[in-house]
């Protein structure tokens, strides 16, 4: 598979939303996208928590687990074709989380 698109370097999150995220590159038409830090108090409900990177697409409906600083948990499954997971609003993450990205030609 031809590359189309490089890596991402950075995630834009949702507006009112805050977070941090590392990219680790597999390979050319892999990468790992891990947040480390997101925060949803000051956003609005629903989407994605960030922008999905242009010309990459998360794996096939990949199961996350959200751990939340409250003691609280959600588990969502990230559309492969939108890259959205619709997490709660108010929260805090405690875990960070790992999506693995493909490119897309």
């Amino acid at each position: 598979m031809a590359v189309c698109h490089p890596p991402p370097n950075s995630l834009t999150f949702r507006t009112g939303w805050t977070g941090e995220a590392t990219v680790t590159k597999l390979s050319d038409n892999f990468v790992i996208l891990e947040i480390t830090a997101l925060d949803t108090t000051g956003g609005d409900a629903g989407g994605s928590p960030f922008a999905v990177p242009v010309g990459w697409r998360p794996q096939a409906n990949a199961p996350i687990t959200y751990e939340w600083t409250d003691g609280t948990s959600e588990s969502r499954t990230i559309s492969a074709s939108t890259g959205q997971t619709y997490p709660a609003i108010g929260k805090v993450l405690k875990t960070p989380i790992r999506i693995m990205y493909q490119s897309t030609p």
